[in-house]
């Protein structure tokens, strides 16, 4: 049996937990130092089978395939926090070997910084020498996230939303039914802007928020009859309405398929709005949904599903990675649907 160093090994952390909460301390730390390069950073597959390397492993690179020590005041810190951000892509663990090759800087640079990162509790190493984040990193993104007012967290996604579109943004959960909105911001002043209030309520089937929650909790057609017999009739209050269990079962089918919810004046006579769920905790459930509203007659409903791709990169950034469903290739949104 391998003995135990001095700073101890312990098991590592589910990697559920880690992949939901740890993202949060990691999306603190990025928007900290939001201007640097090496955030841009991140490992994927290109057809070398290598990640990209950041400026700062480039540069570190360079130095050493020339003999040199690399510039230890650029580098130091940003390599900490570079490593801890890819270890949370590693909820399951990684070897030092592995990690050496993604961090782009020597093995024994990697190793000091595994041990920097161990000593202050942040990062644990298993019986198989396997690093990975650990239960105190998960304590203290837990500690930041529970101070926090949800609605203080999606604010500034709101107001992003609306300054970056000039349209009326919003933030709502779903209770029941209906759709309660909780936060909003308006269009630019002097523009024409949706009537819909904070603390009003809407019925869920009509709107795209409604609509963007209902897709994540009724994941069948028989989830959305037993919805309606519980709620039904569903009522209508434009031509384009939903109005039965068939209809809203294809278009919760639509909205899953493409990773958001339109509302093509079905709630309101010309109103359009684009709606995305948003998963602050556990994946299966949305924690609420955002959405851009805007007035049809100056911004049409194609005009906003052109835009969804831009809107959830605005939502992933503000939020942080998986806080958003991926969505499809743009297209033209579906036919109204007939009521009946």
């Amino acid at each position: 049996m391998k003995r135990k160093g001095a700073l101890g090994r312990r098991s590592i952390i589910s990697p559920h937990a880690l992949d939901v909460k740890g993202r949060l301390l990691l999306d603190v730390l990025r928007r900290s130092d939001e201007h640097s390069t090496i955030w841009n950073m991140r490992p994927s597959l290109l057809g070398s089978g290598e990640a990209p390397l950041s400026r700062v492993a480039r540069e570190e690179r360079t130095a050493v395939s020339h003999g040199r020590e690399p510039d230890s005041g650029q580098t130091g810190a940003d390599r900490v926090l570079v490593a801890l951000k890819l270890l949370a892509d590693h909820p399951r663990a990684v070897r030092l070997e592995e990690f050496t090759r993604e961090l782009g800087a020597p093995k024994s640079t990697t190793h000091r910084i595994l041990v920097t990162l161990r000593r202050a509790g942040l990062v644990e190493q298993d019986e198989d020498d396997r690093y990975a984040l650990s239960l105190e990193f998960l304590r203290l993104a837990l500690r930041y996230y529970e101070s926090l007012d949800e609605r203080n967290i999606v604010q500034s996604t709101v107001q992003t939303l609306a300054d970056r579109f000039g349209e009326t943004a919003y933030y709502a959960k779903l209770d029941g039914s209906e759709v309660a909105y909780l936060s909003m911001v308006t269009a630019p002043p002097g523009y024409l802007h949706t009537a819909t209030l904070v603390g009003a309520r809407q019925p869920a089937h009509r709107t795209a928020l409604g609509k963007a929650l209902l897709a994540h909790t009724l994941r069948d057609r028989g989830a959305v009859d037993r919805f309606v017999d519980l709620y039904g009739p569903l009522r209508a209050s434009t031509p384009k309405s939903i109005t039965n269990a068939a209809a809203l079962d294809r278009e919760l089918c639509a909205t899953r398929s493409r990773g958001y919810a339109i509302d093509d004046e079905e709630n309101e006579a010309g109103v359009v709005c684009i709606a995305f769920p948003i998963f602050l905790g556990p994946p299966t459930r949305p924690t609420g949904a955002v959405s851009v509203a805007a007035i049809e007659l100056r911004t049409s409903l194609g005009e906003l599903v052109a835009r969804a791709h831009e809107m959830r990169e605005v939502i992933e950034r503000r939020l942080g990675s998986g806080s958003v469903p991926t969505i499809a290739a743009v297209g033209a949104p579906s036919p109204a649907r007939l009521g009946g």
